[in-house]
């Protein structure tokens, strides 16, 4: 009997992890059909159907596929993560570092490692935060308002 070429047999590994992490089975069923998704485009596009072998142009192709397709933007997230988390999970050096930043238009994908996200986080500004307005006014504030009727 021939052998599950290496995606599947990782794939299903992936899944049986995840199971055995006691996610639902409506995740399972998002990560199993976007990890499909992803293999039946490498078919189609010639991408290696190795994980290990998936390069970042890969992974940038496939989003960009998903955004021509017209699905949500909280779909095409759910998907990349989905496979992003796999090929970390099978050691994919490559695309380990790949971080995403999703934003509505096409041209302004950025795609970030792991130190470039710690550097934003550390060096984002804390938000300022002000005092409640006053809920006196002053007689100029009063005098502008319309006279309520009786």
């Amino acid at each position: 009997m021939p052998r599950a070429p290496p995606w599947k047999e990782k794939q299903s590994a992936y899944l049986q992890r995840c199971s055995d992490r006691m996610l639902s089975s409506g995740s399972l069923n998002t990560y199993r059909w976007a990890l499909d998704q992803f293999y039946y485009y490498a078919v189609d596009n010639g991408f290696p159907l190795n994980p290990s072998k998936v390069e970042p142009n890969h992974v940038r192709e496939f989003y960009f596929h998903l955004v021509d397709t017209g699905i949500r933007t909280a779909t095409q997230q759910s998907y990349m993560n989905a496979l992003l988390s796999f090929l970390r999970f099978c050691g994919n050096g490559s695309c380990a570092d790949i971080r995403m930043k999703i934003s509505v238009s096409r041209t302004n994908v950025n795609w970030l490692s792991e130190q470039e996200v710690a550097r934003l986080i550390s060096t984002a500004k804390q938000p300022q935060l002000r005092a409640a307005p006053s809920e006196q006014r002053d007689a100029g504030d009063l005098a502008a308002e319309p006279a309520e009727p009786a």
